[in-house]
This record gives C-alpha cells, sequence and structure tokens, in this order.
C-alpha cells in the first residue's frame, strides 16, 4: 500500500497502520473498482466462499423461504483475516476449528436492494435499516458487507463500536471517534468532500438512548444500519429518512444443513426448533431459555395490552422488549404472489410450543384478553399472533374435553396428532391414532389452515389467522386432504368415504366471520364451477379431485373461552 495522502484525511482520523487487522484485511482484499457495483462477488472475494450441499429433503422441515440452495460460507479456520467484526471474531473464538462465516441469501437480496438504493442524486436515494429477529444474521449481514465493499473497491464507513469508526478507500484505511464534535467538519476540504459523497456508511451498534450517527454522514452516498428494533433508531429513520428492511429468519433447510456441520444430530435440532422457534444462534450455541423463564415472559406478555405491546415490542429498546423476542418472531410480510415486503412486518410466536403454553396460561387472562384478541384478529401485524393463540385456546378446550363442536364432535377429548412438514410432504406424529383426532401443524408457515379435526363423519379444516384480504387457497386445501386420506390410520375407517369436508372460518366477531365465509363461499363456488379445460391450469390437479371438492363446504363460527363455538353460517 502507497504512503496515505493527507488531503484525504478526515478531520479527526488518523491513518490505520498496515499490521493491524483491518489494515491487512485491507491489503488482501481492496481493488480500485473498474466498473459499476454489481450483487455478483468479485474473483478475490468468490475465491473464499465455499459450499456444501442442503440437507436431502424432510418432510420435518419448514421449507417456505425458496429453493433449496447450496449453503454458502467462508471457512474462518482457513481464512482467519476475514473475521471482520468483533462479533465474527468472537463467534470464530467460539467454534474454533468448526467455525465458519455463513454468506446467506438474504445478504445479497439486501445488497441487490442498497445498490437500487444508492442513486447519484442525494435528495433520491434511500438509506436502509436492517432489521427483524435478533439472533439470525442481522451484524452479520453488516460484515458481509464490509467484505463484498473491499473487494469491489467502494469506498466506505464502518461504525461498528459507539467510539470507533474506520473509513476504506483507495487512499487507505483510517479511523477515528464518532463522538468527537470535529467530525461535523467531514467535508470541510474539497477532497475529502468527495471522499464523503462517494462513501457508504455501514453501521452495526444497537441503539441506545444518547447516541447517534454524527450529522455529517446525511451526505454519504448510502447509509445502511443494521440494528434489532430499538426506540433508538427513531432519530436515524427520521433524519436519514432510512426505509425499513425487516430481514426473514432461517428456514428450517438452512438450519438443519448448519446444525449437522455443527454434529448437532437432526432430532435433536428438529426439537429444539418446534420448542424455541428458529433462532440459529439459540441453536447452535444451544442456548435454550428455562421453562419458568418462558412462562414469566408469556405471562408478560398476555398481561400487557396485545396490540400495543407488539407495537412496543419493535420500537422499545429495552431489556424487557429484547427479552420479548424469546416469545415473538418477527417476520416480513410475504405478499400472495410470494414475494416479500421488506419495509412491512408481522409478528407471530416463536414456535408451536410457546403457543400452547400461552394458551395454556391465558384462563388468568381471558377476560381482558378476548377483547384484546378480538383487535389483534385484525390487525395486519398481530393478526398471526393473535391466531395461533386462538387456535391454541380450542385446541386447549378440546384436549380437556371441555369443548363442544356443534354438530360436529361432542365434548370428547380428541387424540392430537403433530403435522410435521407442507401440505404436499406432511408426515403424521404417530402415524396411528384413535378417532376423533387433532392436527397441529408444527411449523409456523404450515399451510392454507391452522389445524384439522378428523371425525368419522366430518374432515374440518379449522381456519383462525385471516383478514378480510386473505387469499383462500382451495387448491392447497385439496392437497393436504388428498395427504391426509392417504397417511391417516385410524382404526376401522377408511378415510376417502368421509362425505363431508368443512372449510371452518373462526373468528370472535359475528359481523367480521359472516363477512369471510362470504368471501370463501364465492371463491370456492368459482372454483367448483370451472370449465373441464380449465381445471388443470387453475390448480395444477387432475380432473378427479374434483369429487373431493365436492365434498367442501364453507362454514363459520365465533368463539368464547367461556362458553365455546357458536355457529354464524
Amino acid at each position: 500500500m502507497s504512503e496515505p495522502q493527507s488531503e484525504f484525511l478526515f478531520p479527526g482520523f488518523a491513518w490505520l497502520r498496515p499490521t493491524a487487522h483491518l489494515g491487512e484485511l485491507y491489503a488482501t482484499l481492496w481493488r480500485d473498482a473498474q466498473q459499476p457495483l454489481s450483487a455478483d462477488e468479485p474473483p478475490h472475494l468468490a475465491k473464499f466462499i465455499s459450499e456444501f450441499p442442503p440437507n436431502e429433503p424432510s418432510m420435518d422441515l419448514d421449507d417456505d423461504y425458496g429453493a433449496r440452495a447450496p449453503i454458502r460460507y467462508i471457512d474462518l479456520e482457513k481464512h482467519p483475516l476475514l473475521a471482520a467484526t468483533h462479533k465474527v471474531q468472537a463467534m470464530r473464538s467460539a467454534w474454533r476449528e468448526k467455525a465458519i462465516f455463513l454468506v446467506r441469501d438474504e445478504y445479497r437480496e439486501l445488497l441487490k436492494t442498497a445498490l437500487d438504493s444508492q442513486a447519484t442524486n442525494l435528495r433520491q436515494k434511500a438509506n436502509l435499516l436492517v432489521t427483524g429477529q435478533p439472533g439470525i444474521g442481522l451484524s452479520f449481514a453488516c460484515a458481509y458487507f464490509i467484505l463484498f465493499l473491499l473487494a469491489s473497491g467502494q469506498p466506505f464507513f464502518f461504525i461498528g463500536h459507539r467510539t470507533t469508526m474506520y473509513h476504506f478507500s483507495e487512499h487507505g484505511v483510517q479511523f477515528g471517534d464518532p463522538a468527537n464534535r470535529v467530525i461535523d467538519t467531514l467535508g470541510g476540504r474539497e477532497a475529502t468532500t468527495g471522499l464523503l459523497h462517494a462513501s457508504w456508511l455501514l453501521v452495526d451498534v444497537e441503539p441506545t438512548a444518547g447516541w447517534g450517527i454524527p450529522p455529517a454522514f446525511i451526505n454519504t452516498k448510502l447509509a445502511l444500519w443494521t440494528s434489532s428494533p430499538g426506540d433508538g433508531l427513531r432519530p436515524y429513520v427520521k433524519e436519514f429518512k432510512a426505509v425499513h428492511w425487516y430481514m426473514q429468519p432461517w428456514p428450517g433447510v438452512e438450519t438443519l444443513s448448519v446444525a449437522r456441520h455443527y454434529e448437532i444430530p437432526d432430532d435433536e435440532c428438529f426439537e429444539l426448533i418446534s420448542a424455541f422457534g428458529p433462532i440459529p444462534r439459540d441453536i447452535f450455541l444451544r442456548r435454550i431459555p428455562s421453562e419458568s423463564a418462558v412462562n414469566s415472559l408469556v405471562d408478560l406478555a398476555l398481561h400487557s395490552y396485545f396490540v400495543e405491546f407488539v407495537k412496543d415490542l419493535l420500537s422499545s429498546g429495552g431489556s424487557s422488549s429484547q427479552a420479548m423476542h424469546r416469545v415473538f418472531l418477527v417476520s416480513p410480510v410475504r405478499s400472495q404472489d410470494g414475494s416479500l415486503i421488506r419495509d412491512a412486518f408481522f409478528v407471530q410466536f416463536l414456535s408451536g410450543r410457546i403457543a400452547q403454553i400461552a394458551a395454556q396460561r391465558a384462563a388468568s387472562y381471558i377476560g381482558p384478553l378476548q377483547a384484546q384478541l378480538t383487535l389483534a384478529l385484525n390487525q395486519n401485524t398481530t393478526r398471526a399472533v393473535a391466531g395461533r393463540l386462538l387456535e391454541a385456546l380450542v385446541h386447549e378446550q378440546l384436549s380437556s374435553a371441555e369443548l363442544e363442536w356443534p354438530n360436529v364432535i361432542s365434548k370428547t377429548a380428541p387424540s392430537v396428532i403433530e403435522i410435521r412438514g407442507k401440505a404436499h410432504n406432511f408426515s403424521l406424529h404417530p402415524p396411528i391414532f384413535q378417532l376423533p383426532a387433532y392436527f397441529r401443524p408444527s411449523s409456523l408457515t404450515f399451510a392454507a389452515v391452522d389445524s384439522i379435526l378428523l371425525t368419522s363423519e366430518h374432515v374440518v379444516l379449522l381456519q383462525v389467522s385471516v383478514g378480510r384480504t386473505h387469499s383462500r387457497d382451495f387448491t392447497t386445501m385439496l392437497q393436504l386432504v388428498q395427504r391426509l386420506t392417504t397417511l391417516a390410520t385410524p382404526s376401522d375407517h377408511d378415510l376417502t368415504t368421509i362425505p363431508v369436508v368443512l372449510y371452518a372460518l373462526v373468528g370472535l366477531e359475528t359481523t367480521a366471520v359472516r363477512g369471510l365465509v362470504k368471501q370463501a363461499a364465492s371463491s370456492l363456488s368459482q372454483l367448483k364451477g370451472l370449465p373441464t379445460n380449465d381445471w388443470l391450469a387453475t390448480t395444477g390437479l387432475p380432473s378427479s379431485e374434483r369429487l373431493l371438492l365436492n365434498k367442501f363446504k364453507v362454514v363459520g363460527y365465533t368463539y368464547s373461552y367461556l362458553t365455546g363455538f357458536d355457529s354464524t353460517v
């Protein structure tokens, strides 16, 4: 590296010695930019990235997030220099020879968004706040950007600590203290002004009151802050006009594949996901909260005003809000065509087990909770949580033989069967049972229904977490029922002869449920009326499935924990 040029040294900064870790990383990766940035890794970075195949297809995984692409990673045992931040270095120290830096597809999706967001006109750019569920790799996305920008020759600032920041450019690596007020004069000279405007800003600091990004950095080419949700981010969003970008949690195939690398048995990994949620940091390190801790957190959630509580969860930066991420999972919204809406989020329980704990403890709060659930079911952000809790309450009462389902089942405790997988490939655990039976998906995003009740006369597809704009996927329901009748082996019953399949919409308000039933019945009628020539193109299913569809009927119920079901249609 040539001698640094002093006119490019920012006020309050000093040149980093070449033998420092980041100095050596700069010498290894930096290349002067030859062409506009693209989302493809430059060859001298790509050579450090290896692959291993994803796990074989399993019926036990929730793989709703795309194709089974190879798992891409950097072996930090072989390439320790590429541990660019202290968080990556801590992970390397913990895992030693097993340490890998996973290059998630999510990071490349974020990179594409960042490249689209930058603009030569500073008034048109869109800065980014990268946030979401803690423990899924928010900070590691920032570390990946450091490697990528170095290899691409894109100058940038990096703030990874409240008292230290770095700048990388063709002129070298310099560092300073973001709290030093002289930083406000970064653009004081022509040379540094041009460098400031050409630079990206990466921030990976947890937000706290009283600390913020120096105002001078509003003039960078693009700013990107990776952080768990917190109240301290509001000034950044306001002053930098930042757009939220919610990172999606790990799919099961990704989690299981990396868990195998860490020699965690498949069964143990699946049980951890089912019990405590798809949080890789906790799974790989086996950092499992105690039962009493989970109970206390669930009580706090139920005792609070439900909808406002979830909003506070994502806006406050206190320890209690961070602890609540042990109960709830934050994800970007998925549209009807399968694409992700990155600037919108929804919240669901971390796992079916935690949802069931909430249902078991809900009786103590059922008075105020019933009203809160009504409101929560009408909010896009909280509908998944409210729906899951409502289904768990139904399950809890059915299992205790306390609940009668009108014209379907009397107060009889059904067998409870776990469904693992998706509508087209799920398995039943246990596979042999007695009727009536209640089937509960372990997946948080199972299919078109929330649970299934099976009797000798009915298949009841229970749906509670829907809104007015919900798409009723009867094609998926057909696949689900077809597979259920193929797999299920209750004693002395032929499930193919069951005469009725009820799509049961359950809610808390009569008017709302009736509206949903009307919409669903209209969709079902249109599907039943499809011309033969259009059936295959529309559903992708053989025409023989129309016989099963003719058994479908839409019904609606209101539910109260105190009085049970009441048929509305």
